[in-house]
C-alpha cells in the first residue's frame, strides 16, 4: 500500500477540505472568502500528493488504486465526524465534553 509520505497528506488534506465544507453547510458562520483559500490550497496539494504518488510508475515502483481509494475514504470519514460532534454540542440537548467523548469512537 501507499507510505506514510503519501497516505497522511491525502487522508488529513481530504479530511480538512470536508471538515471546513461540511462544518460550514451545517453551521454557516463566518466568511467562506477567508477559508475558501486554505481550502483550495489543501485540495491542490492533496491533487499533487497523488500525481507524485501516480507518477512512481515511471520510477519503476509499484503503485496501488487501493491504497490511493483507502485514504480517500478514511479522509472523508474523518472530515465528516468534528462537523457533526460540533453540531451535537450547539443545537437542541446539547452534549457536553463528557457526553462527546464517551460517545466518540
Amino acid at each position: 500500500m501507499a507510505g506514510l509520505a503519501i497516505a497522511f497528506p491525502v487522508a488529513i488534506g481530504i479530511a480538512l477540505v470536508v471538515g471546513v465544507i461540511s462544518s460550514y453547510a451545517l453551521q454557516p458562520k463566518g466568511m467562506p472568502r477567508s477559508w475558501a483559500g486554505g481550502v483550495l490550497c489543501a485540495l491542490i496539494a492533496v491533487v499533487m500528493d497523488g500525481k507524485a504518488y501516480g507518477s512512481l510508475v515511471i520510477a519503476g515502483r509499484a503503485v496501488s488504486k487501493k491504497s490511493i481509494v483507502v485514504c480517500v475514504v478514511s479522509g472523508v470519514l474523518m472530515g465528516l465526524w468534528a462537523p457533526f460532534v460540533a453540531h451535537a454540542m450547539t443545537t437542541g440537548n446539547t452534549l457536553g465534553p463528557y457526553s462527546i467523548a464517551v460517545s466518540s469512537p
